[in-house]
């Protein structure tokens, strides 16, 4: 059907392969964002995500990884890949709405409502809805009218939350918001939570986690003398150049470091 005027510009990748929008299909999406954000004035604290089935999860494999990039995602009936389960921590800023058919054979609504919880848990703002007696077709419903951009309406980007969780187990995913996983101890899963508790008071916690850079310098909360308490550590910033990290040294200690690893660029 045709459809209403809306300033929204829609683009759909071709999604080669099978693999949940991870791999060539992951890179195709970054490709498509850029390519459109080179050809047209985007603001980019209105972009948004969505997909329906192997796209739904991969709405949830592309909003997790890089969350600070979606003002808000919209899996419908998504089934998303094993590992995505990682990165549940990185919901807390995010705002989601889920779409799933209750009879659905294909993505089970328990299935659903599981993934749903762990969201909410974990700090997202969740709209959650459910069709009774409805099977696979569920974007039917979710996308009638173009409701899905009522959502979207509502949502801008907040660049600066106060408080970031970040869980990954890969470096290629370590950013989020204004905060970065630069370096690990061990493989296996990595997690920062860095909470501003007031105006220049800065709780770090990390696990499994080295080296970390600090993109604070806009952040409302954030003062030209900064005290940064990390990992029960003390520590008195005065804003972190371009390059410069806090790094853990072998003993154990954190201090201010020039990094010797550039920055994943979002």
């Amino acid at each position: 059907p045709d459809l209403e005027n809306i300033e929204y510009i829609v683009v759909c990748p071709l999604a080669r392969g099978t693999m949940g929008y991870q791999g060539i299909a992951e890179k195709d999406v970054w490709d498509m964002v850029e390519d459109v954000k080179n050809r047209f004035k985007v603001d980019e604290n209105r972009m948004f995500l969505t997909g329906l089935s192997m796209g739904g999860g991969g709405t949830l494999w592309l909003g997790l990884t890089k969350p600070d990039i979606w003002a808000a995602i919209a899996p419908v009936c998504p089934a998303p890949p094993d590992e995505t389960s990682i990165f549940i921590p990185n919901a807390i800023n995010q705002n989601i709405a889920i779409f799933q058919g209750e009879a659905d054979p294909v993505v089970s609504a328990e299935n659903t409502r599981f993934w749903v919880e762990n969201l909410k848990t974990a700090g997202a703002k969740v709209q959650y809805t459910e069709y009774p007696n409805v099977k696979h077709d569920s974007w039917v419903n979710a996308y009638e009218n173009g409701a899905i951009f009522k959502y979207f309406n509502k949502i801008v980007k907040n660049n600066y939350p106060n408080k970031v969780i970040h869980s990954t187990d890969r470096l290629k995913y370590g950013k989020s918001f204004w905060v970065q996983i630069i370096d690990r101890d061990s493989s296996g899963i990595s997690q920062i939570s860095a909470n501003f508790v007031q105006k220049g008071l800065l709780h770090i916690k990390t696990n499994n986690v080295s080296e970390i850079g600090l993109s604070v310098a806009d952040h409302p909360l954030f003062k030209s003398t900064s005290n940064v308490q990390i990992d029960g550590q003390n520590l008195v910033i005065h804003g972190l150049l371009t390059g410069q990290s806090l790094k853990k040294a072998n003993n154990g200690v954190w201090q201010i470091s020039n990094s010797t690893q550039n920055q994943v660029p979002s």
